[in-house]
């Protein structure tokens, strides 16, 4: 659904407080599923939420309460936000081990989004954006 305010698109906005369970990262992929976006960019977002959502259930301080995510897309952008009450972290794209498993989701992230980050100030927040 597309929304207008005076003639201009109003960016979609869709705000999740998922139960921290495996099938959080599924429902997160949902709503990626429902925005009005290509499906090239929907395919890049789902798989990208999933990383994130999946990280927070892996390290965030146990249990979590929520996972909160922020999906918003616009005209020129698709932004995720996914925050958890884990204690931050400081990534090292040079200390992963291509051998092992697991511990490569953030280098899809790297890779595929315009633009990201990470910020923690008593939480975990991550951040990314897809151009359009």
């Amino acid at each position: 659904m597309r929304l207008r305010e005076e003639g201009k698109l109003v960016p979609i906005v869709v705000d999740l407080a998922l139960c921290p369970t495996p099938a959080a990262a599924a429902t997160a992929r949902r709503h990626v599923r429902a925005l009005p976006v290509d499906a090239e960019t929907v395919e890049i977002v789902s798989l990208l939420v999933t990383e994130l959502v999946t990280n927070a259930l892996r390290h965030a301080d146990h249990p979590p309460r929520t996972i909160d995510v922020h999906l918003e897309s616009s005209r020129d952008r698709v932004r995720v936000d996914v925050t958890n009450q884990g204690q931050g972290f400081t990534w090292d794209p040079d200390s992963v081990d291509l051998k092992s498993p697991g511990g490569m989701g953030l280098m899809l992230v790297d890779k595929l989004a315009a633009r990201w980050g990470v910020e923690g100030d008593g939480c975990t927040h991550v951040w990314l954006e897809i151009d359009r």
